[in-house]
């Protein structure tokens, strides 16, 4: 659906998607094409609205049937039946039966201690390993600016919290090049990485990094500061 929209007012650059959604409710309305106006026309021909209202047709039976309900329900009772399902919700929610979504997402954070260690016997908690990418792994860089960049690519695409293992394990040299990846999440705004939720184990007490020691690291160090800095 969102691909279609796209490609449409992509290829007419008069079509809104406003225009679009216009057309759609008077076709909802049980009006034919052969009555629309010569400007809702252009727009119905050009969106291919009739496709944009089979995309939604089929989105509303597929969220229907998630639900156990009749396609052709009307609005009011869709709302009725929306209230009770909530209110029934929130009673369970009230026994402490909450029906999670994203269970090892969510639980980690908002569960109950004794949801949490049922996930744990599960193996159903976040995990720490690095995503499986398909293809070839990359290299990991040489200079310091495309190192830092390069973590930092790989903690944004991250669902969860990454160690310097991790992230090593997602480049070629994988194990030789951990310890550059620990010098990189050392280095200065740690408290970045925290407040993201990634690379929970940093310190965020730590300083610079443990190059520092010597004139060269510093100059590394301050790189890769400027780098961090790219990304507040």
């Amino acid at each position: 659906m969102d691909a279609h929209r796209k490609r449409v007012l992509g290829e007419h650059y008069r079509l809104t998607l406003t225009g679009l959604y216009n057309v759609l409710e008077r076709l909802r309305e049980g009006i034919g094409p052969e009555a629309l106006n010569a400007n809702e026309k252009r727009v119905f021909d050009d969106g291919l609205v009739l496709i944009l209202k089979e995309l939604h047709d089929r989105l509303d039976a597929a969220v229907a049937d998630a639900y156990g309900w009749p396609v052709d329900l009307p609005d009011e009772d869709i709302l009725a039946r929306l209230v009770a399902l909530n209110n029934e919700r929130a009673k369970d929610e009230a026994r402490g039966l909450v029906a999670w979504l994203r269970p090892e997402y969510q639980i980690p954070r908002s569960g109950t201690a004794k949801e949490k260690a049922e996930l744990d016997l599960i193996g159903g908690g976040e995990s720490r390993e690095a995503p499986i990418v398909a293809g070839p792994r990359p290299a990991f860089p040489s200079d310091d600016f495309a190192q830092t960049a390069a973590v930092m690519a790989v903690l944004a695409a991250a669902s969860a919290p990454l160690d310097a293992a991790a992230i090593a394990a997602g480049f070629k040299q994988s194990r030789k090049i951990a310890p550059k990846v620990s010098a990189v999440l050392r280095c200065p705004r740690p408290n970045r990485i925290r407040h993201h939720g990634r690379g929970a184990l940093l310190d965020a007490k730590s300083g610079l990094n443990l190059e520092t020691r010597t004139a060269a690291g510093q100059r590394v160090a301050s790189t890769r500061k400027n780098i961090w800095s790219t990304f507040s």
